[in-house]
């Protein structure tokens, strides 16, 4: 009761930031430091402790009229506006606390739920090119991340109508490609090749039948690609590379390049472009550290779609990315395990509108999707957009020269 009277009489004590409403007393202590909170909960004591003695004051002058014995009406009345005064007092020695720190705490909030924009800018890299600068990378990755032993477990060609199909022959080119840095680099595959598989008796998955499973973290890792069609001609497609912890399922490298898709024969043209996430209210950052951190990517979702957050997620942002769902759609097999996930991402193809600095019309090899977070047993939050924008080159024309004319 104090608290809600409390909450009444400091309506208007306080100022937001410019253009910003002040957020509810309750939410204050989120966003204060240890000293901070400490001068708040002192503040609010002496509102409730003034407000009492209001509330006590107020009783006392109503009850005035009744007859005592030794005290005359008038001196009761006295007695219970001075203990008014003194609430008042009270109320007033903490107003100019709490205004300010209600302001400290409403900028900060501004500042951490502004509008955040993410993302990679793209331009488009032959496809041997593309497929060496990832095993460079990968191989560098591995060494700094101590990973002893590395399997490249499989690729998948995702076609334009969303259709995946298992492409060995990429496989087979990184292969090749990582064996130019490094013959070892990759340990040889198995004769029946890699599957999931899942055995209750174990914490973690095997991907074959000899497969030694690890004991801990940073003791094998696997490698899949993902090849996503942009265009019906195959000149134009986006390379994803990731590499897993085979113990914990998590994501511990993500490369994406913009290639065509497939070797010389469908010789690249030379697209720009950007992967650009517009987080409304820099909801993905403000997951670290939460246990909605963790969070899957729904089944129903657009392959590209969950490719391009999951990239997000874990180079812009550093979110821990469970992979159990990608890899067996790469390897087949069982991806259920107990991940305790508090939360899954929705990724929707969704329209892609002008661009809005040059409101320029997108190319149809552009792609837009809406995300949004599903926390477990309650209401989807809508996120923002997620972009992949491609524009070609600016062809400029050259002029032609003619004769002089004839005099």
């Amino acid at each position: 009761m104090f608290a809600l009277l409390a909450a009444c009489l400091l309506a208007a004590t306080g100022e937001a930031p410019p253009g910003s409403p002040p957020i509810p007393d309750v939410e204050v202590p989120r966003y204060l430091r240890t000293g901070e909170l400490s001068e708040w909960g002192n503040a609010i004591r002496l509102i409730e402790q003034g407000s009492s003695r209001i509330q006590t004051g107020q009783g006392v002058i109503g009850s005035a009229t009744t007859p005592r014995l030794g005290e005359k009406p008038e001196e009761v009345r006295a007695r219970g506006e001075k203990m008014i005064a003194e609430g008042k007092a009270l109320i007033g020695r903490a107003q100019p606390s709490l205004a300010r720190l209600r302001v400290v705490a409403t900028a900060r909030q501004v500042e951490l739920t502004k509008s955040v924009n993410l993302g990679l800018e793209l331009t488009q890299a032959e496809w041997n090119y593309a497929l060496n600068l990832a095993a460079i990378r990968f191989q560098k990755l591995s060494r700094d991340s101590v990973y002893p032993q590395l399997h490249l477990v499989g690729a998948i060609t995702v076609l334009a109508d969303g259709k995946a199909a298992h492409t060995p022959q990429v496989t087979d080119a990184l292969r090749a490609a990582w064996a130019k840095v490094n013959p070892a680099g990759l340990a040889p595959a198995p004769v029946g090749g890699y599957t999931f598989i899942v055995n209750s008796a174990e914490p973690t998955p095997a991907f074959a039948k000899v497969w030694k499973t690890p004991t801990g973290p940073h003791q094998v890792g696997v490698v899949w690609v993902e090849l996503h069609q942009l265009s019906a001609d195959n000149s134009l497609a986006l390379l994803v590379v990731n590499l897993a912890d085979a113990y914990t399922l998590r994501l511990v490298g993500c490369e994406v390049a913009l290639t065509s898709l497939g070797p010389a024969e469908n010789l690249a043209k030379p697209f720009t472009g950007a992967i650009a996430f517009k987080d409304e209210r820099n909801f993905l950052r403000r997951q670290l550290g939460t246990a909605e951190a963790l969070a899957g990517i729904d089944r129903d979702a657009s392959p590209l779609g969950a490719a391009l957050l999951r990239y997000v997620s874990f180079r812009d942002v550093g979110l821990p990315v469970p992979v159990a769902a990608p890899l067996s759609g790469v390897v087949g097999g069982d991806p259920a395990l107990p991940e305790n996930l508090r939360a899954t991402w929705r990724v929707t193809a969704v329209p892609l509108g002008d661009d809005p600095v040059t409101k320029a019309k997108p190319s149809p090899f552009s792609r837009a999707f809406a995300v949004a977070s599903a926390p477990s047993g309650a209401k989807p939050i809508e996120v923002g957009q997620l972009v992949l924008r491609l524009e070609p080159p600016v062809t400029v024309p050259v002029p032609v020269v003619g004769k002089p004319a004839a005099k």
